[in-house]
């Protein structure tokens, strides 16, 4: 198992969380650690995998209502990007 565990880390450049890495010995010692479950369990994404999108907030402070908390200046400004996306796509249809 610990070639196979190998073997995924090598192919897919990742490895194991600690939280994965104590799924995986629990599974062995209890006798139930199959190929099948090491794979759905590095397959699963890790929080420090997901790619981010950081925007200095001096950036976008002026945009913003001053008194939003930080998830609602998030939703404001993803928002304002769908709404500009839709104005430029509705140009471009304009000028076919």
């Amino acid at each position: 198992m610990q070639y196979y565990l190998l073997d995924i880390i090598e192919r897919d450049d990742c490895t194991p969380s600690y939280s994965q890495a104590f799924h995986i010995h629990k599974e062995m010692h209890n006798g139930t650690l199959t190929m099948q479950y090491v794979d759905k369990l590095m397959a699963t994404e890790k929080p420090n995998q997901r790619e981010m999108l950081k925007i200095p907030a001096e950036r976008v402070r002026a945009f913003v209502p001053k008194n939003y908390t930080d998830k609602q200046a998030e939703d404001f400004i993803v928002k304002a990007v769908e709404y500009y996306n839709k104005y430029l796509r509705r140009l471009r249809d304009r000028e076919r």
